[in-house]
């Protein structure tokens, strides 16, 4: 294996992460997760990281990510570990038009070369699926064979299976529901924070990863393939679940009479009947 194969990890959810408290839970989560080892040695909301991360920052990253602009919140934060290395970059989104928020991982790979080390990286990823409340995760080796890269995010398409995948509410109703997602052929799957989680093989690493790409198409097959990206997309559009956006769409501009707020009903999502893609926001009033 290269010197340099990583973990990639992605984490994908319908809720608004642009609070203060999902930023101090996020900075606590990646403080002492496993043992403080990934503890960020820097942070930037842009290339390169390099200001100095610590206890000390942590107010100014919260003012930050919850700062909002235009009467919207969208907003980037990344971190950097050294030894061993990674690379976290966290997402929030509330603007005009709706969009999942999401935070990505790239471990070094060796950190987790031990049989101790794969649960060590399942609890990290678990984690993080419970503080977004994720309706879709990932996590593949950077030496994994079945490779696909599809351009745009979950709300259109689902770029393949990984070693590791976790499908929340949204995503078991469009397969048929838990117990057939439950029964995927894998090495392992498990009931968990609201959903499913499949594990394709016992390692990220193993034979069956990094040598193969037939079980991964298995799962997919199996899971129906007009979810994932194919040959033929864009052209051909994925079939999409329904993602309840709602707390990722802002509200009219109204004033800030009480009565007045109560005018107004919660944002309408319309969708392209035949993609199921987000088309529009519409603010229906009482009036």
């Amino acid at each position: 294996m290269s010197k340099t194969s990583k973990i990639r990890v992605q984490v994908w959810t319908e809720h608004f992460l642009g609070t203060s408290i999902k930023c101090r839970e996020m900075l606590e989560l990646l403080e002492t997760m496993d043992g403080a080892l990934w503890r960020p040695d820097c942070w930037s909301e842009c290339e390169p990281i390099r200001s100095i991360y610590g206890p000390d920052v942590r107010s100014m990253i919260c003012s930050k990510w919850t700062e909002e602009r235009d009467g919207g919140v969208s907003h980037y934060i990344a971190f950097k570990k050294k030894k061993p290395f990674a690379e976290i970059w966290a997402s929030c989104w509330r603007e005009k038009v709706p969009a999942l928020n999401s935070i990505s991982f790239s471990f070094d790979a060796k950190a987790f070369a031990t049989a101790e080390g794969v649960e060590r990286l399942k609890t990290i990823i678990l984690s993080f699926i419970d503080w977004s409340q994720a309706v879709y995760a990932t996590a593949r080796h950077t030496e994994q064979m079945h490779w696909r890269i599809a351009q745009k995010t979950p709300m259109e398409r689902l770029e393949r299976m990984d070693w590791l995948t976790f499908f929340g509410k949204p995503y078991l109703e469009l397969f048929g529901g838990e117990q057939r997602v439950l029964s995927a052929p894998c090495f392992r799957a498990q009931q968990i924070s609201g959903g499913v989680l499949l594990q394709a093989s016992e390692r990220p690493d193993s034979p069956e990863m990094t040598e193969s790409d037939q079980t991964l198409l298995s799962l997919e097959q199996y899971l129906e393939a007009d979810a994932f990206a194919g040959e033929n997309y864009p052209e051909v559009p994925c079939r999409v679940p329904i993602f309840d956006l709602s707390e990722t769409v802002t509200a009219m501009n109204y004033d800030s009479d009480a009565s007045d707020k109560s005018r107004f009903l919660e944002p309408l999502i319309i969708r392209d009947p035949g993609t199921n893609a987000p088309s529009a926001v519409v603010i229906l009033s009482k009036d």
